[in-house]
């Protein structure tokens, strides 16, 4: 005798069930990957102030800077140094960009929730060229 005795093969049910464990399982975790992967997109496209900004391009503001004066755009910078402050107008900071061996110069308003730099760091930020080509920061995301 054994204690499956009287017990119908249709009774146990033991892989359909399990089958079905299994897909609503399954289910549950693409539910998640999908939920994941919409929430990844939102913030790297709707939440990205940068999105509507066109990318900076050292060549045409050495060309002529004049030409970009009232523009705005997002620039990927590193920082090479700082060249002085001056309370309630800011510091003129020394940015790099990838693939251009010059520095720009890039004034960074005196607010408190700036970050603070060091050599090296790469930041993504809004520049707008002003009058006589000088360029002013508005906004910083360390990268």
């Amino acid at each position: 005798m054994t204690p499956f005795d009287g017990v119908s093969a249709k009774e146990s049910g033991g892989s359909s069930s399990t089958r079905k464990m299994l897909v609503g399982l399954f289910s549950v975790v693409a539910l998640l990957g999908v939920i994941l992967g919409g929430m990844l997109i939102w913030k790297k496209t709707v939440q990205n102030p940068y999105r509507t900004l066109e990318m900076f391009s050292a060549e045409k503001y050495f060309e002529s800077p004049n030409a970009l004066v009232g523009n705005r755009f997002q620039a990927i910078l590193r920082v090479e140094g700082d060249l002085g402050w001056t309370s309630g107008v800011g510091k003129l900071m020394v940015f790099s960009m990838d693939r251009d061996p010059r520095y720009i110069p890039v004034l960074v308003p005196d607010d408190a929730s700036l970050p603070v730099f060091s050599k090296g760091q790469t930041y993504t930020a809004q520049i707008r060229v002003q009058e006589g080509g000088l360029l002013h920061a508005t906004d910083f995301k360390k990268n």
